[in-house]
């Protein structure tokens, strides 16, 4: 038979896991959302500089010419 005491340990334990159990899942999900934002910044600004250099391009061939 598990005294009061240990069963108040126990649950306190208990509360502590699930509590640090939630807590990861929250920061697994911001880390998840800073990924998808940065991914998507990347490739935002790969193709707004592949814009930009082909108009670049574009000009100074007209210019040469």
């Amino acid at each position: 038979m598990i005294s009061n005491e240990d069963q108040a340990v126990i649950d306190e334990m208990i509360a502590r896991e699930r509590t640090m159990k939630e807590r990861q899942k929250i920061i697994e999900a911001m880390t998840h959302k800073r990924r998808v934002f940065k991914r998507r910044l990347v490739i935002v600004c790969a193709a707004v500089l592949t814009i930009f250099l082909v108009i670049l391009y574009d000009c100074l061939m007209a210019y040469e010419g």
